[in-house]
């Protein structure tokens, strides 16, 4: 086609023949000329005609034994490992010919270590896709069946797996779904802080965000020997922070309004008693101590009323206290507090205690800034001692302790990083705890003291065994 380039070969030929034909026709041009000019005649005349032809016939000989002996075996083994490429898996393959025969077995011999290796890699690659497929169908059934809801999400905080329970609890929400942003799902910057800060080895950290309508107590871990992957297992509070800062706080409010109606019934009966033995009673105090009662009673009977409807609405609180280590208590708590510049310096030895992680967390948080800011220092030590049945968990600064007053006071601020914002009081009550401080002996350190429960469990936490090889 004209235009078109041709193959580096066929120039190669063309250059060749031209070159040749050219020798030739010059030849015989100049063996006219010769002829004319000197009219030789016999041998000298032939010998004149082949000598100017001898250089296109050679030309035109050596290229013709170039391709026969040199670029046809190579064309030829060309041709041959362009198949043996294209189809590896071709039995009826072409020998090298002329001076390339030598490579015929060491060829056979390539080829056919290229096809065993292409039928180990193909039967590798099958049996690898079977056992994944198989390892991913068990962990997809475990991961169905289970009631908890898990949220696996990258480095990139992109969601890469989220379980049957997940869907359930965000039904509908537009920010589930694979390879979606988990800040869509649950927008909260406590949440992104604490993933920016989870250790590397797998320890998990604890945290209460609100998720829509509801709590979600979510429990952090980072995937250890991964690419930074994250698990996120979160459980539905909602109940248990409206029956523990609803429910048994106002239990704890009707108690005083039913010793008050209590104690009038009993003194109004009793008066009402002694006046019916007392002749010089007129029936007008009489009739007055009458309707105290009545009212008292009244007024009792609703009491317990309300009681026993608080009592009803307790009915299905979960248990949240656990099981926490003093020394991961005091990590946490450093991580939170560290744009504050407050530090807990642990100190003594470290216990197990029992206790609500994220909302003792939140409280120690509010009692530190406090402190840091009634003494002045931003450097604290946390010591966790053991007593009867009971762990006391100390803050202890340089100075003297504080008075009552100021403990009532702090005892009323309200949580607001918690759900319905409950009172240090209230997370005092929920680990059956109160505050108070103290002076050590020396009179140079003074301590802010929480009695919390204790578990009968000694030692540091067990390191994570390696995965079965």
């Amino acid at each position: 086609m004209l235009g078109s380039k041709l193959p580096k070969r066929h120039r190669l030929i063309g250059l060749w023949l031209m070159l040749s034909i050219v020798s030739i026709f010059g030849g015989a041009i100049f063996a006219a000329w010769l002829d004319s000019l000197f009219q030789p005649t016999g041998f000298a005349r032939i010998a004149l005609w082949l000598g100017c032809f001898s250089g296109g016939g050679t030309i035109f000989l050596v290229g013709l034994l170039l391709e026969r002996m040199l670029f046809t075996p190579l064309r030829h083994l060309q041709v041959q490992l362009a198949r043996l490429v294209a189809n590896p898996d071709a039995r009826d393959d072409y020998p090298p010919a002329g001076w390339l025969s030598g490579l015929g077995p060491d060829l056979m011999r390539v080829r056919d270590a290229w096809r065993s290796d292409r039928t180990r890699l193909a039967t590798a690659h099958v049996e690898g896709a079977r056992s994944a497929a198989r390892i991913r169908q068990e962990l997809e059934t475990l991961l169905q069946v289970l009631d908890t809801p898990l949220l696996l999400c990258d480095s990139h905080r992109r969601l890469l797996l989220f379980n049957q329970a997940a869907e359930v609890l965000f039904e509908d929400h537009p920010g589930l779904g694979l390879g979606k942003r988990l800040d869509t799902l649950l927008p909260v910057a406590s949440l992104q802080d604490s993933l920016n800060h989870l250790p590397a080895e797998g320890a998990p950290r604890e945290l209460l965000i609100p998720g829509g309508e509801r709590w979600l107590h979510v429990t952090l871990r980072r995937v250890p020997h991964s690419n930074g992957e994250t698990l996120l297992t979160l459980t539905d509070a909602t109940a248990a922070w409206n029956s523990e800062m609803g429910a048994r706080a106002g239990l704890i409010e009707r108690m005083a309004p039913l010793r008050q109606h209590s104690a009038s019934l009993t003194s109004a009966t009793a008066a009402l008693a002694s006046a019916r033995f007392a002749p010089d009673i007129d029936d007008s105090l009489r009739q007055r101590l009458e309707s105290v009662v009545a009212e008292e009673s009244q007024a009792l009977s609703q009491e317990i009323e309300k009681l026993s409807q608080l009592i009803e609405a307790m009915q299905q609180q979960g248990e949240r206290l656990v099981p926490l280590w003093s020394n991961d208590l005091w990590q946490s708590l450093n991580e939170r507090l560290a744009e504050r510049t407050i530090r807990v310096i642990p100190i003594g030895i470290p216990a197990w205690f029992k206790a609500d992680a994220p909302g003792l967390l939140v409280m120690l948080e509010t009692l530190l800034v406090q402190l840091a800011s009634h003494t002045g220092t931003h450097h604290f030590e946390g010591e966790v001692l053991l007593g009867n049945r009971r762990v006391y968990l100390d803050l202890v600064w340089p100075g003297r302790p504080l008075p009552q007053r100021e403990l009532a006071t702090w005892s009323e601020l309200r949580l607001e990083a918690l759900p319905l914002a409950p009172r240090v009081s209230d997370l005092l009550r929920q680990h059956a705890s109160d505050a108070w401080s103290l002076a050590d002996a020396d009179g140079r350190y003074a301590r802010l003291r929480l009695p919390l429960p204790a578990i009968e469990r000694v030692g540091a936490p067990s390191d994570q065994l390696p995965p079965r090889p």
